[in-house]
């Protein structure tokens, strides 16, 4: 996503430091710091260049970076509000269960428990408290 949006930059500026994108980016994401202080090194002393320090894809990189990392961090935190704000609101009561459910609830967890090996007085055991909890009779 960086470089996307640092060769949006490019594009916008129409500025044809696009084709230098792909590898400044490799040496940019291996060492940012590297890469910014050394960017500019290779600019002919006298010629002016110099001056502009770090190379124009390498800036472009490190800003889309920190846009990039500002909005996941705001997309984070917003994702993160909505589900706090959910937790606090109170969950809605289960549905009542008819007698047919509740019976088909009870004859599966039996008949399962039956493939697992337990006896029929645990499988009933077991299925009496699956109905209460989904019932909402549990304590």
């Amino acid at each position: 996503m960086v470089v996307a949006v640092a060769r949006g930059i490019f594009v916008a500026l129409d500025s044809g430091q696009e084709k230098y994108l792909e590898a400044d980016a490799e040496s940019y994401f291996a060492d940012p710091a590297r890469a910014l202080s050394a960017a500019g090194s290779d600019t002919p002393l006298g010629s002016g260049l110099e001056l502009l320090g770090p190379g124009l894809t390498v800036v472009a990189l490190f800003l889309a970076e920190k846009a990039v990392d500002v909005v996941a961090d705001k997309t984070v935190d917003s994702i993160l509000d909505k589900l706090k704000s959910r937790r606090r609101k109170a969950l809605p009561a289960p549905p009542e269960l008819t007698a047919a459910q509740t019976e088909e609830i009870r004859r599966s967890v039996i008949a399962a428990a039956g493939k697992q090996g337990l006896d029929p007085t645990t499988a009933d055991d077991l299925a009496l408290a699956v109905v209460e909890q989904l019932s909402g009779r549990a304590d």
